[in-house]
């Protein structure tokens, strides 16, 4: 099933996490997206959406801040829970 895999991947890099699992189940491979997300880490089967991918310019524009990581005095830092947040 890997090299059926590596093969959708290869040819459609824009594919999902979720759309992998539906693409399986007509396999006859009835697996859920955290599982197959587990078992492609392990065999380094990955892949980005293009949409998650940044273009050149948020790149670029991205750079000053990751230089400037390494100067962050993380004693500093606040990290917020939205986990339970709601938007409505």
């Amino acid at each position: 099933m890997e090299s059926v895999l590596r093969a959708w991947i290869e040819r459609e890099p824009d594919l999902t996490l979720s759309e992998l699992p539906e693409r399986l189940a007509i396999q006859g491979v009835l697996i859920k997206p955290g599982a197959l997300w587990r078992q492609l880490n392990k065999r380094n089967l990955t892949f980005k959406n293009p949409c998650t991918q940044a273009s050149e310019d948020l790149r670029q524009a991205r750079r000053p801040w990751v230089e400037a990581l390494p100067g962050i005095d993380v004693e500093k830092l606040a990290f917020i829970d939205e986990t339970w947040t709601s938007t409505t």
